[in-house]
């Protein structure tokens, strides 16, 4: 991933979607034990949740690509290498999700070219940021809720060896404290940390051509310029 703000949404909300993920694998076959059309209704809910943020996040893009295209604008920033660190997915479903989060970081590129370029203000970047995080949130919220009701419906059965399964394969992925780690930052909550006049991504990037960083008074002049409409 290339933006501080793809990561740090990937840490604050990737933990849950993976503990979610991982959680419905094991808890689907307990409840359709004898209704294999139940396991298959059960994995059409991801797809289904999956295909629909993809689509929009697709969508998203193209629309940022077009904005980029009509203005001309001169691709190419690039970016502070960012701290390499390691994702292990539990599930397939959760492996598969990690593509969503590299899509939301592609689109957090795009704006910051529109930012840098001003063809985008400070507010419209963060709006377009926020946005695409809440792409990824829904689909997170979804998958989250999907697995705690299959948990709640082993509970409510009284299966005490259904229970006692979920409970240590649970264990055995994450340890023995369940709970969800809380990511670095919350991404929405940060954002205004760099203050009014910068990109929420604004620090990691620079020019490129001259390859460096927008300085204070470039992002002032640049907000006083003439704001585009609205994305």
């Amino acid at each position: 991933m290339k933006t501080r703000f793809g990561q740090r949404t990937l840490r604050a909300l990737y933990p849950r979607l993976q503990l979610a993920a991982f959680g419905l694998s094991v808890t689907l076959p307990i409840l359709t034990r004898d209704d294999a059309d139940q396991i298959d209704a059960g994995e059409a809910s991801f797809q289904q949740a999956y295909l629909s943020v993809t689509a929009a996040q697709k969508e998203l893009s193209q629309r940022y690509e077009e904005f980029l295209d009509s203005n001309a604008v001169k691709r190419g920033l690039s970016y502070n290498e960012m701290k390499e660190f390691a994702i292990k997915a539990f599930s397939p479903n959760a492996n598969r999700a990690l593509s969503i989060f590299i899509a939301l970081d592609r689109i957090v590129t795009l704006v910051d070219e529109l930012w840098y370029a001003g063809v985008f203000t400070t507010s419209q970047t963060k709006k377009a940021q926020m946005e695409a995080v809440a792409q990824v949130k829904n689909f997170v919220n979804a998958m989250d809720g999907l697995w705690k009701r299959s948990k709640s419906a082993i509970q409510r059965a009284g299966n005490a060896e259904a229970v006692q399964t979920v409970s240590e394969a649970m264990g055995s992925a994450f340890g023995a404290d369940l709970s969800v780690p809380e990511g670095e930052d919350n991404p929405e909550l940060s954002l205004d940390a760099h203050g009014d006049e910068v990109s929420p991504s604004a620090g990691e990037s620079e020019a490129p051509a001259a390859g460096h960083e927008v300085s204070t008074s470039e992002r002032r002049s640049r907000k006083r310029s003439s704001e585009p409409s609205e994305a």
